[in-house]
């Protein structure tokens, strides 16, 4: 069985929190952690999704200019992982030994 980040969105009841053009337009906009915005290349503008369970303790950014993914978990610590690519399918039967 195969997954995709989309998938995964669904499968964990995660819903469009905001969408930003980052950098920032103007100093009005709604701030956001650096975690959840991809700033390796700076100067340079990106349009994301992000996506939240009701907490915010749970999120998936997605990087739709460059086709990129992170996914963040944030409750006492941030952990988050690489960005990865949107067009990714994960095995997830062979992650979870169930072959």
């Amino acid at each position: 069985m195969t997954m995709t980040i989309h998938d995964y969105i669904k499968k964990h009841h995660l819903e469009l929190w905001r969408r930003v053009d980052w950098p920032a337009r103007s100093l009005y906009s709604d701030a956001l952690p650096s975690f959840l915005v991809d700033s390796r290349e700076s100067g340079s503008r990106a349009a994301f999704e992000i996506y939240s369970d009701k907490d915010c303790t749970h999120f998936v950014s997605l990087n739709l200019t460059h086709g990129l993914f992170r996914i963040v978990h944030m409750d006492l610590v941030v952990i988050a992982s690489d960005w990865n690519s949107i067009e990714s399918h994960y095995e997830v039967s062979k992650a979870l030994g169930l072959t």
